[in-house]
C-alpha cells in the first residue's frame, strides 16, 4: 500500500564488511501498526497505529563518496547484501528510524486520507 505524503526514495550511510557505502533505497510500501476497525462494547474506533515502512529495496550501492559501482558490480553486491540478514535487518532499523525525515512536506493530508 503507498501511504500518502511520503517520500518514494532515500538514501542512507550503512557499512558493508568494514567498508563505508551509500545505499539508494526504493520505499515501496508504508504501512501502519494498528489493528484498523475495531468495535468494543459497542464504541467503533480505528486504531492506525504507527506508520513503519513495510517493503524497500536497495537500488543502488555507491561508495562514501557517492559515486555508483559499475552496473554488473552494483546488481552483484545488491544480491549479496540481500542474503546477508544480519545487514539487512540492520538497514531496515535505519530506515525506521529514519521514517519521520521522510514526510513530504509537500502534501496536504486530508480526512479521507486517513
Amino acid at each position: 500500500m503507498r501511504k500518502k505524503g511520503y517520500a518514494t526514495h532515500t538514501t542512507i550511510d550503512a557499512v558493508w564488511k568494514g567498508e563505508d557505502v551509500v545505499l539508494d533505497i526504493d520505499i515501496l510500501s508504508i504501512g501502519e501498526t494498528g489493528i484498523g476497525p475495531y468495535e468494543f462494547w459497542g464504541a467503533k474506533g480505528y486504531d492506525h497505529g504507527n506508520d513503519v515502512i513495510d517493503e524497500w529495496a536497495i537500488t543502488q550501492v555507491m561508495d562514501e563518496a557517492g559515486n555508483p559501482l559499475p552496473k554488473d558490480a552494483n546488481k552483484a553486491l545488491i544480491k549479496e547484501m540481500e542474503l546477508d540478514d544480519k545487514f539487512m535487518d540492520s538497514v531496515d532499523e535505519m530506515l525506521q528510524d529514519k521514517l519521520a525525515d521522510l514526510v513530504d512536506d509537500r502534501y496536504d493530508e486530508k480526512e479521507d486520507d486517513l
